[in-house]
């Protein structure tokens, strides 16, 4: 479904989860539609309500090109233990990329580990430059489109979401 029809919630744990995703990774996870909290807050400690303020704040910022921005399915964890999502603006100014680890394997042993370690991306505008927000670094969309960036992610049930904006 379209991210901007799909309701996605954050939830308590579960019998068969408990204590593997933490509540990060709840929110980064239910940041790739319309963002829902379905927790008990009652039960929060003041740690898991600031982080819930910042992770809805952070979803403001991002929530035009989740919404309204063309998707792009990198890749699925049906084929390995990760997962990546893009979406860009109509413009392609600005590229929301969200990456997950679903776990995480020694070097050598799986598919994912034997490969290269970077995600293409796709959909931009070649000629344009684009910086990874929060840092210095600049990259051509061909560079990202061809060569792409370092998954951003290490370890089991962990999540990045990595932002890119146009110069």
């Amino acid at each position: 479904f379209p991210a901007n029809t799909m309701v996605c919630w954050t939830t308590d744990e579960d019998a068969h989860t408990k204590h593997l995703m933490t509540l990060d990774y709840k929110f980064e996870v239910a940041m790739l539609g319309v963002l829902g909290v379905g927790n008990n807050l009652n039960k929060w400690t003041q740690i898991e309500i600031d982080l819930a303020k910042k992770k809805i704040q952070d979803y403001k910022e991002i929530r035009e090109e989740i919404q309204n921005g063309k998707a792009y399915r990198l890749k699925s964890p049906f084929n390995s233990n990760r997962m990546a999502v893009e979406y860009v603006s109509p413009d392609q100014n600005k590229l929301v990329l969200c990456c997950y680890n679903l776990a995480e394997y020694m070097n050598g042993v799986s598919v994912d580990s034997r490969q290269a370690q970077n995600i293409v991306l796709k959909g931009l505008d070649a000629g344009k430059t684009y910086q990874l927000e929060g840092t210095s670094e600049k990259f051509k969309g061909s560079f990202l489109m061809s060569v792409g960036v370092k998954w951003p992610v290490t370890g089991a049930y962990k999540s990045k979401i990595v932002v890119l904006k146009a110069n």
